[in-house]
């Protein structure tokens, strides 16, 4: 006779659990939402929806390019609204939660393209209307749209439309500074969100804090690349030493900070090397100041113990370091030559930085 299965009840209480532990467990298994597969199948019908509705309204001729700005707003109205009243996963509604979440997020970029087109069309093309609207825009779904990615794309795009907010300008010399006034705003303004990240988590700016800083973090890393730069506008490609002079100053000071946390001597010999070098790399680096960011990123992923922002800095410096080489007007042999001097330059700072700071590894060849 073949005897059917025990009930999860009985197993429950053969292993000495009450016979209910199995109702909490299965909420619990809930608690996480849909599994992945469902997501991205409820994602893909979300866009398919709005970008349907969207492609039939612009086809019958309903919505016109005089509209756009209008249909725009509304659209990221609506995505608002459904973010923040939408049903969550808690709901046990998994599917339709993540349904409305990713019809609430198409609609916020199609919001985006809308407000642009419209707004380009109504101000002729001037890109300080078009970048201001767009950064008004962008402060206001960072604001209301309780979303991390949502405030992530907000913060680093905010910063992005103010570049294009300078496109116009017929001073290229005030342009070229004022390109790097508010790339060094956004730099000084993510450290201190990432230097002052514990206490801004334990209070009301906790849902706003870290996506901010990651998207200051590349805005700043994507803004210091020249070609980047150079797609918003006219600028003069060689103005880059107010960055330069910013972001060393910027890192000289979270070096010194960092040591002060670690309890070494904020003023020492040390510290007097440290300077040394960044002065020297900054000086080195001058046309390419984003190799500076990125060891400023560097150093405040290890100051949050953050692997992704770590991660940002490792992927910064690479893409910097490999646009600063393929940059420079020189033979091969000669830019080889030149990384090679930077790296024992480096090496040797090390060693009397080390040799200065007192550590015993040091003197017997470790």
């Amino acid at each position: 006779m073949i005897l059917p299965p025990p009930t999860l009840g009985d197993a429950l209480a053969a292993a000495g659990l009450p016979r209910d532990a199995g109702a909490g467990g299965t909420g619990a298994a809930n608690a996480g939402g849909s599994p992945w597969y469902v997501r991205l199948l409820v994602a893909g019908l979300a866009w398919a929806a709005a970008l349907s509705v969207t492609g039939f309204l612009a086809a019958t001729g309903m919505i016109d390019e005089d509209a756009f700005a209008y249909w725009g707003i509304a659209a990221a109205a609506a995505s608002i609204v459904l973010a923040r009243r939408g049903p969550s996963d808690a709901d046990a509604r998994g599917a339709v939660a993540d349904f409305v979440a990713q019809l609430a997020l198409v609609l916020s970029l199609l919001a985006r393209v809308l407000v642009f087109i419209g707004v380009g069309a109504w101000a002729n093309g001037d890109q300080a209307v078009i970048g201001g609207a767009m950064a008004a825009l962008e402060i206001v779904l960072f604001i209301a749209y309780p979303d991390f990615f949502q405030r992530f794309l907000a913060s680093g795009l905010a910063c992005a439309w103010l570049l294009v907010v300078l496109g116009d300008v017929d001073d290229v010399l005030f342009v070229a500074y004022a390109r790097d006034v508010v790339t060094l705003l956004a730099a000084f303004g993510g450290a201190w969100l990432w230097i002052d990240r514990p206490r801004l988590l334990a209070g009301r700016l906790a849902d706003y804090a870290a996506p901010a800083g990651y998207g200051l973090a590349v805005f700043v890393v994507g803004a210091l690349l020249q070609e980047t730069i150079a797609a918003f506008g006219r600028f003069l490609p060689g103005a880059r030493w107010p960055a330069t002079a910013g972001l060393a100053i910027g890192v000289v000071w979270l070096l010194l900070w960092v040591r002060g946390r670690l309890g070494r001597p904020i003023v020492d010999a040390g510290a007097g090397v440290l300077i040394v070098l960044v002065a020297a790399l900054a000086y080195a680096t001058r046309i390419e100041p984003g190799i500076l960011a990125a060891v400023g990123v560097l150093l405040l992923g290890f100051l949050a113990r953050d692997g992704l922002l770590h991660g940002l800095g490792v992927a910064a410096m690479g893409a910097t370091v490999w646009h600063f080489f393929y940059s420079m007007n020189q033979t091969m042999l000669v830019k080889s030559g030149i990384l090679v001097a930077g790296g024992l330059v480096l090496l040797g700072g090390r060693w009397v930085w080390l040799r200065l700071a007192g550590d015993p590894n040091v003197g017997d060849g470790r």
